[in-house]
């Protein structure tokens, strides 16, 4: 009996260390395994912390230049075209003035040659008429002459004095004639024509004006139109690529989070689970070790 006794004590005596030792070891395992948890959690954290902080700066600089390009392409655009308008205008006044100029020499000879034709005609008029009336004037101043002398017997002198001032008067009241006629004449030529070129030149330089800043005008409104609406379509670019970039990490974040939350509830329960196990396999044997033990000593 007292064998048996002291065997019982030592096979339960080793049975509490060997559950004692079980158990330690068990709480070590288990906070060990709690420490590698938590760091690998802090680690993938931190991982997916910079992953999404690099890709939010990349994001961010792809979206700066972008905006960048779009802007000096807008810019570029926007000089060339006002280049091409500057350059177009001042084509348009270079052969406004050249056509206007043409116009008013064109006219100018006109007019000369005009004038000169009326004087020529006026003054070819003029000498025929003056030479009709000196011939006139000397077949009638020889009859008279002849008639005075022959019929009348009257002094040759007086005759000569008398038909040399009708000569005199009719000369002088035809030049007179004929000169007040030439310059009423060419006068009146000189300033219909002077203003119909006045008016043509005018009508064409205000028509012309008026031409170059209408298309001016619509230019710069298409150009001003041109820039608005890029402006705005860049503007409205960059909007929804922010808002999708802003969208899409904090997606990715909250998915990254639900995943390692996931992850570490099941490590920790799977955790408990052992520990629970070990702690209830440790009891049971310890229970039914001293139930022995007692059953023995009792017997």
């Amino acid at each position: 009996v007292v064998v048996v006794v002291v065997v019982v004590v030592v096979v339960v005596v080793v049975v509490v260390v060997v559950v004692v030792v079980v158990v330690v070891v068990v709480v070590v395992v288990v906070e060990v395994v709690v420490v590698v948890v938590v760091v690998v959690v802090v680690v993938v954290v931190v991982v997916v912390v910079v992953v999404v902080v690099v890709v939010v700066v990349v994001v961010v600089v792809v979206v700066v230049v972008v905006v960048v390009v779009v802007v000096v392409v807008v810019v570029v655009v926007v000089v060339v075209v006002v280049v091409v308008v500057v350059v177009v205008v001042e084509v348009v006044v270079v052969v406004v003035v050249v056509v206007v100029v043409v116009v008013v020499v064109v006219v100018v000879v006109v007019v000369v040659v005009v004038v000169v034709v009326v004087v020529v005609v006026v003054v070819v008029v003029v000498v025929v008429v003056v030479v009709v009336v000196v011939v006139v004037v000397v077949v009638v101043v020889v009859v008279v002459v002849v008639v005075v002398v022959v019929v009348v017997e009257v002094d040759v002198v007086v005759v000569v004095v008398v038909v040399v001032v009708v000569v005199v008067v009719v000369v002088v009241v035809v030049d007179v004639v004929v000169v007040v006629v030439v310059v009423v004449v060419v006068v009146d030529v000189v300033v219909v024509v002077v203003v119909v070129v006045v008016v043509v030149v005018v009508v064409v330089v205000v028509v012309v004006v008026v031409v170059v800043v209408v298309v001016v005008v619509v230019v710069v409104v298409v150009v001003v139109v041109v820039v608005v609406v890029v402006v705005v379509v860049v503007v409205v670019v960059v909007d929804v690529v922010v808002v999708v970039v802003v969208v899409v990490v904090v997606v990715v974040v909250d998915v990254v989070v639900v995943v390692v939350v996931v992850e570490v509830v099941v490590v920790v329960v799977d955790v408990v689970d052992v520990v629970v196990v070990v702690v209830v396999d440790v009891v049971v044997v310890v229970v039914v070790d001293v139930v022995v033990v007692e059953v023995v000593t009792s017997g």
